[in-house]
């Protein structure tokens, strides 16, 4: 879907391109980079409550992945930003990341679901 969608249009194309989103790669690629920004480190040390990464949605049905302190406002106003959350993984514990992430997928989409549905009231 390439077509910029009417505004009578513009709930249900940023709900096709939130589901396109998580169909794709970027989605699993998105709450990994947001799960390891979250864990800041100093010193050698992890601490919880660090950084995340963000989604924008366009009407078109495009997407695009940034850290959320770059992502700033959508650069077309139709679109709309999502916070990507981070999969719940102990600080650190990059040997099970990519599991953890895995087997998390299916909630954080749901979570996402939620959070487009509450911007669109």
């Amino acid at each position: 879907m390439n077509v910029t969608a009417r505004p009578a249009d513009r709930p249900a194309a940023l709900k096709q391109a939130l589901e396109n989103f998580l169909a794709s790669p970027d989605f699993a690629k998105g709450v990994r980079s947001s799960t390891l920004a979250s864990w800041r480190t100093s010193g050698g040390v992890s601490y919880g409550g660090g950084g995340s990464y963000s989604v924008e949605l366009s009407p078109d049905g495009t997407s695009r992945v940034e850290d959320t302190q770059k992502i700033g406002k959508p650069y077309n106003s139709s679109s709309v930003i999502l916070e990507i959350p981070a999969a719940n993984v102990g600080i650190g514990n990059n040997a099970d990341l990519d599991l953890m992430v895995e087997l998390q997928l299916d909630d954080l989409a749901d979570q996402l679901r939620g959070t487009l549905a509450g911007k669109l009231r």
